[in-house]
């Protein structure tokens, strides 16, 4: 089993991390196989808090961000109990392999 390295996105990351997004929505009933755009939009906007990347053998496998959320007209930007973020996990790209992270 390989280990993942976990680091942040460069952008030279941009196209592979869509192809994650991608692979990881692709069939679901829900999707309208636009999240990569969503996180395009807020990666140009300047709204990713945290954007990681997993990587295995210099491949990009895996995403997740933060970035802050409204909830009901409030925004996340602030003090107290409204600084909410919004956590988008993307799991591993390909289901042919198997990683861990190091603990």
């Amino acid at each position: 089993m390989s280990e993942a390295l976990i680091r942040a996105e460069r952008i030279s990351d941009v196209a592979p991390i869509r192809s994650v997004i991608s692979a990881a929505f692709a069939g679901v009933e829900h999707s309208n196989q636009t999240e990569s755009l969503l996180v395009d939009e807020l990666r140009d906007s300047g709204a990713l808090i945290v954007s990681l990347v997993a990587e295995i053998n210099d491949q990009i496998v895996g995403h997740v961000a933060f970035s802050p959320v409204m909830v009901n007209g409030l925004s996340s930007i602030g003090s107290g109990w409204r600084r909410w973020r919004c956590y988008m996990p993307i799991k591993e790209a390909a289901s042919d392999h198997a990683w861990s992270m190091p603990v």
